[in-house]
């Protein structure tokens, strides 16, 4: 019964191949969000100061130009959330292009910046586990700044992300009706950053509790050879 019983239980074991892979993979991840994102930043001014006719304009990846007879006759903007906007290529400026561009930029800088140090918390943790550091309260302390970079980090990708969206409708489709920014909150991101945050302070825990018996089982150890 007992050797089912041991049998049946999950094996954590892999983990130290999880982790040995997953620590430089982490690292480099960090790197390139942080890379990116500095790119990014990059272009914004550059971007600004471009001054060309609107058909000649490179288009983000989310945005297409539908062409008929070698004729731009509208665009095409995927906002996200299966919704993709359309609009006559006469309606459409190099201002509102670029406010696309922008947008975008804005949207994946903020993402990126929030992968980078959870890649970075990520990649120390695996490197504590690889190294045989388990029960370690930095560990503790690595989950639990996840767990606050999600939380907020997730707040601050929603605004930007309903922004994101609330500008293209407005630009390409305001005149058409009343457009207003909605803002509400965002239980999911809230509910898995403090779900981390918690797990991190359970985890922080019980390494004090190893701790103190790490320190208790010694003494007691020692006292049948003092006597």
């Amino acid at each position: 019964m007992k050797m089912s019983l041991q049998k049946s239980r999950l094996s954590y074991r892999s983990i130290k191949l999880i982790a040995k892979i997953g620590q430089p993979f982490f690292r480099v991840l960090m790197y390139v969000s942080l890379v990116s994102a500095a790119i990014l930043i990059i272009m914004a001014p550059i971007i600004f100061v471009v001054n060309i006719p609107t058909e000649e304009m490179i288009l983000p990846p989310y945005m297409r130009a539908v062409v008929n007879e070698d004729v731009i006759t509208s665009y095409d903007i995927f906002i996200g959330n299966g919704i993709r906007l359309s609009a006559d290529a006469a309606d459409v400026t190099l201002d509102d292009i670029k406010t696309v561009i922008y947008a975008g930029i804005f949207m994946a800088t903020a993402i990126l910046l929030v992968v980078a140090p959870i890649c970075r918390f990520i990649s120390s943790l695996f490197r504590n586990i690889t190294n045989g550091l388990v029960l370690e309260r930095k560990n503790a302390d690595l989950i639990s700044y996840i767990g606050i970079t999600v939380l907020i980090g997730n707040t601050i990708v929603l605004f930007l992300s309903r922004f994101y969206n609330y500008l293209l409708v407005s630009t390409f489709l305001g005149e058409e009706g009343s457009v207003r920014l909605a803002l509400n909150i965002d239980w999911y991101g809230i509910i898995m950053g403090a779900f981390i945050l918690m797990t991190g302070m359970i985890f922080g825990y019980a390494c004090e509790q190893a701790q103190n018996i790490r320190s208790i089982v010694p003494s007691e150890q020692q006292n049948p050879e003092e006597e």
